[in-house]
């Protein structure tokens, strides 16, 4: 969220050639926010009770260290596991692994939507948004694959439970 139109549409053009998944959309659901201020001198970023000010103009890597900074160490807690949305990482009993984008977008839908359900429709459009034919056992097939691996690695039960076109993450 920023006060100036173009400070916004340009901080979310790199953003998206870093390929991170953030919204500017108010009605999605997220994980935090970030507000932008631009001064005549300066730009402004607030996050998550932390704050940064940079000296305009600025350097693309600088701005993204500073992003990185803010909001990098961002965790949810949900029983003994501790989810990175920005680091795309998950931590369970002392273990710590890293997560594939389609991996990272699954769990953070699920979690993002909890205790509610999700449409796997909007979830395939979410993963896939540039497909034209829906091919659900391909979100079933990675949801298996995403089950699967925190299996192996982390020796963590990941539940869900899908119904009826919906999905929705099972916490114990």
């Amino acid at each position: 969220m920023s006060d100036d139109e173009f400070t916004l549409k340009t901080i979310s053009h790199l953003l998206n050639q870093k390929k991170y998944f953030y919204t500017l959309d108010k009605s999605k659901k997220y994980f935090f926010t970030v507000k932008i201020k631009k001064y005549e001198k300066e730009l402004q970023i607030q996050c998550l009770d932390k704050a940064s000010t940079l000296k305009i103009p600025v350097n693309f890597n600088i701005l993204f260290a500073n992003l990185s900074m803010l909001f990098s160490d961002y965790s949810i807690n949900i029983d003994n596991i501790k989810f990175y949305p920005f680091k795309q990482s998950f931590f369970y009993k002392d273990k710590y692994i890293n997560l594939g984008n389609i991996h990272f977008i699954i769990l953070s839908q699920l979690i993002l939507s909890n205790p509610d359900t999700i449409e796997k429709i909007d979830l395939y459009k979410t993963i896939w948004p540039k497909d034209k034919d829906y091919q659900m056992n391909k979100l079933d097939t990675h949801l298996t694959n995403l089950k699967k691996y925190l299996d192996e690695k982390l020796n963590f039960k990941f539940n869900f439970l899908s119904i009826s076109g919906k999905i929705k993450l099972i916490i114990n």
